[in-house]
């Protein structure tokens, strides 16, 4: 288990790196945004930011009591 969330944490730090060397690239884009472009932006992040607090608190304590779980079943089986 440890492995895999190594390679996940690594994977994070990567996208991350990457994600700010695309943004720290810029070019001139010679292209109209109207008003309501940014107000369209706007909305899909609140989308995303509530959608992402209501799937946590509907998975949330079930990945809580999973995560509580897998250290009480490592004490209670044995290989004597």
């Amino acid at each position: 288990m440890k492995g895999i969330m190594k390679i996940l944490i690594s994977g994070m730090y990567v996208f991350t790196l990457i994600f700010l060397l695309l943004l720290v690239q810029t070019k001139d884009a010679y292209a109209y945004l109207d008003p309501s472009t940014g107000s369209y932006f706007f909305q899909i992040i609140v989308a995303f930011i509530f959608g992402g607090v209501v799937t946590i608190k509907m998975y949330g304590r079930k990945i809580i009591t999973k995560i509580k779980n897998l250290g009480r079943n490592k004490d209670t089986f044995h290989d004597d």
